[in-house]
């Protein structure tokens, strides 16, 4: 990184450059307002929209185009569909019920997001097990949502295996998945061959499934006391991912791909990287693991129109060598949370990225904030009602008035965030 490439950025925004980025926006308002308008009206008037209805309606509407791109190869959403429909037909033969839970272990692959759309089409909560998680980490979360059925991918057996004995399976079907990069799992659980001849029909049991219904459970890293905690996603906020993300933020279309470097057991990748896909019937493209040095393969390889990042990985690629070229891929804009000021501009620059659509929230929030302009260093506003108050730090308490009031921060000024929990 140059040395000028470190600046220190503003604390606010001034007139003119709000107006300059409003004018380039102001295009965009219409088309924001209508599909804005048309989400909130089909997720209030249609309650038993899910994420198990959307994938079959996408597989209608598009059953050709790609729907998950991988090093493995490309899977069509019919495909996609059939495979769901699969491993749906096996959890209702395991007697699963909508409400019931299965815990999911596997890396990132495409057998994952079959699973995981199974699980929905049932109305089963699937539960995200973070496969870097070991020992305690690992059992607890595994006993924290016990699953009904339990599915583990053989590229995870072996660390599963070390604390098998301290999980409680007691009334829980354990299974095994192969990996194709490995298959040499021999064991009497495994139930790859049994789902390839399953029926590839839709279910009739997708229809009762509604927003209010629970979709997932997704771990935290357990850095704040100690063991992970299991976070909630809905079909209503999956549901309401495809239109904010896919149409209000950006704008997705069918022949785009969202490549996802990031573990589909991240809120990342579920709630803001993959819904806007499924909406829209384009792709998005995986990787086992994120690798730094093979970034800009991939996007070349998948043909990447944009990506989905935490800050952490644009760090990565700032890190890497510089390569010829590297500012003249098919990337045009990125999403995600925590990207550095430091490096911002920097990012920018080396890999022509147009725009950054920065945002703020967390898996259990009340409102997310959205860059929608574009503007440098922010994460934009939210539509949710919200205050930045002051804080004493001393006290590590908010700061309040003689008669026992918040006290809002001065412009620019930085506070605690508030926002109203309903």
């Amino acid at each position: 990184m140059k040395k000028n490439d470190v600046v220190q950025y503003p604390q606010t925004i001034s007139g003119f450059e709000f107006f300059v980025k409003f004018m380039a926006f102001v295009g965009r308002i219409p088309f924001v307002v209508y599909h804005g308008i048309k989400g909130i009206k089909s997720i209030s008037s249609n309650r038993n929209a899910s994420w198990g209805s959307l994938l079959q309606k996408s597989a209608l509407k598009y059953p050709n185009n790609p729907a998950v791109k991988s090093p493995d190869g490309t899977l069509t959403y019919a495909e996609l569909n059939e495979k769901a429909n699969q491993f749906a037909h096996f959890l209702l033969s395991k007697n699963v019920k909508k409400g019931d839970t299965v815990a999911v272990c596997l890396e990132n692959r495409p057998e994952l997001l079959f699973l995981y759309c199974g699980c929905a089409k049932v109305g089963a909560v699937c539960s995200l097990i973070n496969t870097n998680q070991r020992g305690d980490s690992l059992v607890h979360s595994f006993n924290l949502n016990k699953g009904k059925v339990m599915v583990v991918g053989e590229e995870c057996y072996s660390f599963f295996k070390d604390v098998k004995d301290r999980i409680d399976l007691q009334g829980s079907e354990l299974c095994l998945l192969r990996d194709p990069a490995m298959n040499q799992l021999k064991a009497p659980e495994d139930i790859t061959d049994q789902l390839a001849v399953l029926p590839k029909t839709n279910l009739s049991e997708t229809g009762g499934i509604s927003l209010k219904d629970t979709m997932a459970y997704v771990y935290t890293s357990g850095t704040t006391g100690g063991l992970p905690k299991a976070a909630v996603i809905t079909h209503k906020r999956a549901m309401s991912a495809t239109f904010w993300f896919g149409r209000v933020v950006t704008h997705v279309k069918p022949k785009h791909t969202i490549y996802i470097p990031l573990p589909f057991f991240h809120t990342n990748a579920i709630t803001v990287g993959w819904p806007p896909a499924l909406y829209s019937g384009a792709a998005v493209a995986m990787r086992r693991k994120f690798s730094a040095s093979g970034f800009l393969d991939d996007v070349k390889k998948f043909q990447a129109t944009h990506f989905v990042y935490v800050g952490e990985v644009c760090r990565y690629l700032m890190a890497q060598p510089e390569k010829a070229g590297e500012n003249k891929t098919t990337l045009k804009y990125i999403i995600g949370n925590g990207l550095r000021p430091d490096i911002w501009m920097a990012f920018k620059r080396r890999f022509g990225i147009s725009k950054i659509y920065e945002f703020y929230g967390a898996a259990e929030g009340v409102g997310v904030f959205t860059n929608l302009m574009n503007f440098d260093y922010t994460v934009g506003t939210s539509l949710t009602p919200f205050a930045i108050v002051q804080y004493d730090i001393e006290n590590d308490c908010p700061a309040r008035d003689a008669g026992g009031f918040l006290i809002k921060v001065a412009k620019g000024d930085p506070g605690l965030l508030i926002m109203e929990i309903s």
